[in-house]
């Protein structure tokens, strides 16, 4: 009877043991593919995504925000194509937003909180981005800009994401309260 209670135990924990590192996350040697879109609410189109000037984060300090008049001021390399780029996972990878302003009047505008899809891939990623409860301000025919990171832990559930961001105008009654609360950032 002791036998037969010993062996029952024994293989109740094989059997938990293997349900428990059944679902535990291996770590992954594939990088994972992120794509970062955009959409817009009253604003021009003009978002785009662009490598950092060097690999130097301390001349790319994380959440560097900016208005310029002349793109040549503004830390980047290369326009990262169509928003697709690769991250080793257990890795970050920090970029340059950059809106241009090509209307006659200023603009403030705000990024709603980004989506993500698949969604199931989206455990193990954090992505330090322009979707912060704050009013931006972009001056007639200036340049805006914005340093941000995308970093996938060594178990990211997921290959690929597809990240969104939709950009809001925001309106005069909106402006006058974020102008008086402290949210705004650039005003």
């Amino acid at each position: 009877m002791k036998r037969i209670f010993l062996n029952g135990l024994l293989l109740l924990a094989v059997i938990v043991g293997f349900s428990i590192s059944a679902k535990t996350p291996t770590k992954s040697k594939e990088k994972v593919k992120v794509k970062i879109s955009w959409k817009y609410k009253n604003v021009p189109e003009s978002m785009k995504v662009y490598y950092t000037s060097s690999d130097d984060i301390k001349e790319h300090p994380l959440w560097k925000t900016k208005s310029v008049s002349d793109r040549s001021a503004i830390p980047v390399g290369k326009e990262i194509s169509n928003g697709k780029f690769m991250v080793e996972r257990g890795g970050a990878f920090r970029f340059v937003l950059v809106y241009h302003n090509t209307t006659g009047e200023e603009i403030y505008f705000f990024a709603a909180p980004h989506r993500v899809e698949p969604e199931e891939n989206s455990l193990g990623f954090k992505f330090k981005c322009l979707c912060v409860n704050h009013a931006f301000h972009v001056p007639a025919g200036e340049y805006w800009y914005r340093i941000v990171e995308f970093r996938a832990s060594e178990h990211i559930t997921g290959n690929k994401l597809d990240i969104s961001h939709t950009i809001v105008k925001v309106s005069d009654d909106e402006l006058e309260y974020y102008s008086n609360s402290g949210n705004t950032h650039g005003m």
